[in-house]
């Protein structure tokens, strides 16, 4: 209970901000949770930079205490009437159903980039209080492969009391409601016929977007990924800026400086949120030059003012992304890096895929992709018509794009809005372009960021895609919506076409969902081996502090559990541990183990890394069989799946040496320089001299844990 009042207590904040925005400004009350939203994710981050992440939570606190006092003490009767439209009537009803749910399931952290980043990311912001790039983590790449938006927004639903991972879903389902609040802008009470069939489709609009027929779970409201959510993200600022365009807000200035904000808070999202931000500006210029917003398209001075806007919008992306780049540099991460094989800048891979894709010749940086280049041209071109290939509930790409075309252009026709009718078709020209552009984006990271085992199958592909899918999608949807609110030429055939939609998603939603996984969004049994984990690392983490470092054992594992151990052992160290796996004593054992070391190189590498714990997962029989020396107990009676923490007890006076090539035990730790590869480019290995006895692995009692 503390934890659901102290996630509502954040939520109100956002709501109280909202009502006064609804009050004290022209926005519908409905298009008001998005520019909140968005607000607490740029300020955060931006403030964050700044080393001023807790006092800019507890400024919107502050800001919101005394807006609510100030509509209170200004109220006049029936003041609050304009809040009771259907978008923020649904916004703050889900957001609050959505966390009282989450606060009675206790979803937890699931899939594998949760713990290799999404997750971990919020974690670590809530457990050190600043951005998660500064928190210490024994990962040894850079953390600033991926923005802070998310994560912070989690933060904020995390700030007052304790972290826990469903207060960090709660977050982003709030983000969600935002959208679908703003794709529910200008409706009233009296249009609930369309208002309904809206909510509808909103809510199954990422389930629409990604193909659920799978053997295994895949995740939509309860995953911590940065695709879903900046999808949904771009979504809501084109349905915001239709919306906005048909109530007139102010004319032109007022509702147009949001923009800039979701432009913003999108490029915030995920180191891909940047070409989807300028995609997204590039819609809405598209829109304005063509369309009109309160000035005739005639008017050169208004051309070159709505020009202007793009290039604002441009700004407002460009520089979250340099101040984000320029503090990761001050971190010592790449600035404009897009990481990977390559390590690119964007500049970069662009050019240099530009030229490929034109057939020019590329530059010394670019020539040694160009094989790999035609591969992946051929591949992604097959991905999108390939009926076998179902990016969405719609089926393949193409199929998802005759949908998406069919829905605008269904609203165009029946429509009694000109303006409306121009949009949508201008909509369809530009959302397809931008897809276009994105989709070559994304076949340019497979050429220059993904190693070649990932882009063998493209991995991730539907992943990648199902992003600008949702934001394309939505789109659609809201200028239907809009199309529909405007009133149809054939009587109410636009009302009923809301609800034949909402009907056909949800038919389609109901074939491809299998009925156990209903429930939003799966059973607890999903979460049990999870939990199990979490559990039996939590029975020793309580001995464990921000100072110790801990090596990890699972002679099993395939770099999950590292991960998922990682997490679960924070705001302790886990050590790089060569990412969990096999290794043993190859020449003790006469076998050829993933990773030979022997008993002193290993308790070298303890010494070496500073391990106060060694935390047994999972071993097999050659680990002990290997290091048994080196333990009190020798591992008697260690049952494989059991747990087990040991105390590193080290002898003073030993000296540490580093090893040469020479002394490297398996050829596969060689790359084709003769140079020590693998996790020996991260970490000197080390070995002891006069090492005789030099280390004791004493046993942990769960006892002595809890005491």
């Amino acid at each position: 209970m503390p934890a659901f009042l102290q996630t509502a207590a954040s939520f109100a904040a956002i709501c109280v901000l909202c009502a006064f925005l609804a009050r004290h400004t022209r926005l519908p009350a409905a298009m008001t949770p998005l520019p909140v939203v968005c607000f607490v994710m740029v300020f955060t981050v931006c403030m964050g930079y700044l080393g001023l992440l807790v006092p800019s939570v507890i400024f919107i606190f502050a800001l919101a205490i005394a807006a609510l006092f100030y509509m209170l003490f200004t109220a006049k009767k029936g003041g609050f009437k304009q809040l009771l439209t259907p978008g923020f009537v649904l916004f703050c009803a889900a957001g609050l159903a959505f966390i009282a749910y989450f606060a009675i399931r206790q979803p937890v952290a699931q899939e594998w980039d949760e713990f290799s980043l999404w997750a971990t990311a919020a974690k670590l912001t809530k457990g050190s209080n600043v951005l998660y790039h500064e928190a210490n983590i024994g990962w040894f790449w850079a953390p600033g492969s991926q923005k802070a938006g998310l994560p912070t927004l989690a933060y904020f639903f995390n700030f007052l009391g304790e972290y826990a991972a469903w207060r960090m879903y709660a977050a982003y389902a709030v983000l969600y409601a935002a959208v679908w609040s703003a794709a529910m802008g200008v409706l009233k009470r009296k249009n609930w016929q369309i208002a309904v069939p809206a909510a509808v489709m909103m809510f199954l609009l990422p389930y629409f977007t990604v193909y659920m027929r799978d053997i295994y779970c895949n995740f939509i409201y309860l995953n911590a990924y940065g695709d879903y959510p900046m999808g949904v993200l771009m979504s809501g600022a084109l349905a915001w800026y239709y919306n906005a365009k048909k109530a007139k807000i102010d004319g032109e200035k007022a509702p147009l400086g949001y923009i800039c904000l979701f432009i913003a808070a999108i490029t915030l999202c995920k180191d891909t949120g940047l070409p989807l931000a300028m995609i997204t500006a590039a819609i809405i210029t598209f829109d304005m030059l063509f369309s009109g917003f309160g000035e005739k398209l005639a008017d050169i001075k208004s051309i070159f003012k709505k020009l202007g806007f793009f290039v604002l919008m441009a700004a407002s992306s460009g520089g979250v992304f340099v101040a984000s780049s320029k503090y990761l540099a001050s971190l010592g991460s790449a600035q404009g890096s897009v990481g990977g094989s390559s390590d690119m800048g964007y500049a970069t891979m662009l050019i240099e895929g530009t030229k490929a894709l034109l057939g020019l010749s590329p530059s010394a940086e670019g020539a040694p992709f160009a094989e790999k280049f035609a591969v992946i041209k051929t591949e992604m071109l097959r991905l999108f018509f390939a009926p076998d290939v179902r990016v969405t509930m719609a089926g393949s790409g193409f199929m998802a794009f005759l949908l998406i075309m069919l829905i605008l252009a269904v609203g165009a026709v029946l429509t009694n809005d000109k303006k409306l009718r121009r949009a949508s078709w201008l909509y369809a020209i530009a959302s397809t372009l931008g897809f276009a552009l994105y989709y070559t984006f994304i076949g340019f990271t497979y050429v220059y960021v993904f190693k070649d085992e990932s882009t063998a199958s493209i991995h991730d592909y539907n992943r990648y895609m199902n992003t600008y899918y949702l934001a394309w999608l939505g789109g659609a949807i809201a200028i239907f919506v809009l199309c529909a609110y405007a009133g149809s030429r054939f009587k109410s055939l636009l009302t009923l076409g809301t609800a034949v939609l909402a009907c056909g998603m949800l038919l389609r939603f109901n074939q491809l969902m299998l009925p156990q996984l209903c429930v939003i969004d799966y059973p607890d049994v999903v979460y049990n081996d999870v939990k199990t984990h979490a559990a039996a690392v939590s029975k020793y983490s309580v001995l464990l502090t921000e100072n110790d470092r801990v090596y990890y054992v699972n002679t099993f594992d395939n770099g999950l559990g590292w991960f998922e151990t990682s997490y679960d052992m924070l705001p302790a160290i886990l050590t790089y541990s060569h990412g969990g796996g096999e290794f043993a004593d190859g020449k003790l054992l006469g076998t050829t183990p993933r990773m030979s070391l022997s008993a002193d190189e290993w308790a070298a590498e303890l010494f070496n890394e500073k391990c106060s714990y060694v935390y047994i997962d999972k071993a097999g029989g050659d680990f002990f069989a290997s290091y048994g020396k080196l333990f009190a107990d020798e591992g008697i009676n260690y049952n494989a799946g059991e747990t087990r923490l040991y105390k590193v007890n080290i002898k003073t006076g030993c000296k540490a040496v580093p090893l040469t090539v020479d002394d490297v035990l398996t050829a596969e730790e060689l790359d084709k320089d003769g140079k020590v590869a693998d996790f020996a480019d991260r970490t000197v290995r080390m070995k002891i001299e006069n090492s005789a006895d030099w280390v004791t692995l004493t046993p942990v009692t769960e006892t002595e844990a809890a005491q």
